[in-house]
């Protein structure tokens, strides 16, 4: 199972797939190096060998956009409070 790391404006994130879908998910640690640890230690992934798929590249947009303060909510989300 692969894993990569990405940077956002808290610092690297990580996430783990493989071809179901997202497996593990991992906030920014004091370095990157503990980042990616904790992130294969609890996804059991590995580095990613081959590129990162379509699906997995938009949601990393959508965190760091997320992280950044530019998340796009619905109005229909942002008055019920629903996801």
């Amino acid at each position: 199972m692969p894993h990569t790391l990405f940077p956002t404006a808290f610092g690297t994130c990580g996430v783990a797939w493989n071809e179901r879908g997202l497996t593990g998910f991992q906030l920014p640690e004091e370095d990157v190096e503990d980042t990616e640890r904790h992130l294969a230690k609890k996804a059991h992934s590995k580095p990613a060998a081959e590129p990162r798929p379509e699906w997995l590249r938009r949601l990393i947009e959508r965190v760091q956009a997320h992280l950044e303060g530019r998340c796009r909510i619905s109005p229909t989300r942002r008055s019920t409070g629903r996801a």
